[in-house]
């Protein structure tokens, strides 16, 4: 954030001239570091946590080392045709109380469990939605080369937002490379889904 001013002496007298109207910048607001491990959630909605095609609920029966004692299961009816998912939408609106969230410096650390018979393939993709933009970072049914998802186990996963972001890396987008800067820099919701590729 910058401060500017303007100062100086005037020693002539002359005819006063008007002063500029000076209209401020809205104030920046961002959030380097947020962690959330679903501690002291009782009302997901709430909190900016939803779902459009699965149920969502917070549970302690099945745990990561690195979840604390709850953890959020998204579960349901996966469609039987081919590119179908389930999803978890994250509103920085009511998650953080901002607006939007600067992802272009950011990384996106999670862990995840998919159940042995859990038709997902490929893993948790993550997608970054502005208004009715959306950008897909990559994961999921497109994993970054190297990385598969292995199931019945917790894995950990960091997703390099600010190096997707320099280098224009995203997965998928039918955006211009300037709007999908945009979205990522000006994220309203953050969603994690998980599908299939096969009907």
């Amino acid at each position: 954030i910058f401060s500017l001013a303007s100062c100086g002496n005037s020693t002539s007298i002359s005819t006063p001239t008007p002063k500029p109207i000076i209209t401020p910048s809205p104030q920046v607001h961002d959030m380097p570091i947020y962690r959330n491990s679903f501690e002291g959630i009782t009302d997901l909605a709430a909190s900016g946590i939803t779902s459009s095609n699965a149920n969502i609920r917070i549970t302690t029966e099945n745990v990561d080392f690195a979840s604390g004692n709850q953890t959020l299961e998204v579960y349901g009816t996966l469609p039987g045709a081919q590119w179908s998912f389930i999803q978890a939408d994250f509103s920085m609106e009511k998650l953080i109380s901002e607006d939007t969230l600067d992802l272009s410096d950011k990384t996106i650390g999670y862990s995840d469990f998919i159940p042995n018979d859990s038709p997902i393939e490929g893993g948790l993709g993550i997608t970054l939605i502005k208004g009715n933009k959306a950008v897909s970072l990559g994961g999921g049914l497109v994993m970054p080369p190297g990385e598969m998802q292995s199931k019945g186990i917790w894995q950990n996963h960091e997703l390099d937002v600010a190096e997707v972001y320099k280098n224009g890396s995203w997965a998928y987008t039918d955006l211009t490379d300037e709007e999908a800067r945009d979205v990522i820099k000006y994220c309203e919701t953050i969603v994690i889904a998980g599908g299939r590729s096969t009907e």
